[in-house]
């Protein structure tokens, strides 16, 4: 692990980054699997463990827990259990967040006892909403510009406590694009006010038609790496990008459907 760059750790099922910065045209290729990305059978092994452990005297119910202490036994970080927002940031400008974003939404929503809200903010890369069976619209883009209340906007997905706030329709105009990143900061006030506990797909670091979205919204980061894809320089350069914005980034986690 680089010494140089601490936000990148390892806690046994966390993201480990072994190249040097110097190895700028490597690819993540040395990162361990996350819970997430688990095989079938590990899965399998997991399941029956939480089942065994949730049996109760009035029939088989998964213990709940608050949403921050679930969070940090996944990302193996005890300071992360007063966090109530986690933003999912692409490393690269060339991938999204979604896959890793719903996969982290749902495996919260088993275990914690409150709601999660999933926020597609990354307008370049949508498919979040789709990817979990919601519409896609109306979304984001029509809160924030057209006026539409939470209740128009926010939709239910397939699991219980799991909504999603979809992008919305694309935008087009360049004013609107650099107007983003103020008015969703004022609408995540609004947000957190219903739903304390979001996780949100952000655009990529380097993604200059959004280099005004406030990245320090959230209360953490995890940047997502896509393996053989993602070059190991542009994690670096995304974490030092995210950090001089004053976000709080804790793990670099793999972005691959299995």
């Amino acid at each position: 692990m680089s010494k140089e760059i601490p936000w990148l750790w390892k806690a046994g099922r966390a993201a480990e980054l072994v190249e040097a910065e110097g190895s700028a045209e490597r690819t993540a290729t040395a990162l361990t699997d996350q819970p997430i990305n688990r095989s079938t059978d590990q899965r399998r092994e997991e399941e029956a463990e939480v089942a065994m452990l949730a049996e109760r005297i009035e029939g088989r119910l998964r213990p709940r827990r608050r949403w921050g202490e679930v969070l940090a036994d996944l990302l193996g970080k005890s300071a992360l259990e007063n966090c109530e927002s986690l933003g999912v940031c692409p490393a690269s400008l060339r991938q999204g967040g979604a896959y890793l974003t719903a996969a982290l939404g749902e495996w919260i929503t088993q275990y914690a006892d409150e709601p999660v809200l999933l926020v597609e903010a990354n307008l370049r890369h949508p498919g979040l909403a789709a990817s979990l069976g919601a519409p896609s619209g109306p979304g984001l883009v029509e809160a924030l510009f057209d006026g539409l209340e939470e209740e128009q906007v926010i939709h239910r997905t397939g699991m219980p406590r799991l909504s999603v706030l979809p992008a919305g329709r694309p935008l087009r105009e360049r004013r609107q694009k650099e107007e983003l990143g103020r008015r969703f900061r004022g609408y995540y006030g609004r947000l957190r006010q219903r739903f304390p506990n979001m996780i949100i797909d952000l655009p990529a670091a380097d993604d200059s038609e959004y280099l005004t979205f406030p990245f320090d919204v959230p209360d953490a980061i995890v940047l997502a790496v896509a393996p053989r894809v993602t070059r190991v320089s542009e994690i670096h350069s995304a974490g030092r990008r995210l950090t001089a914005s004053g976000s709080n980034v804790v793990a670099a986690m793999l972005n691959e459907e299995k």
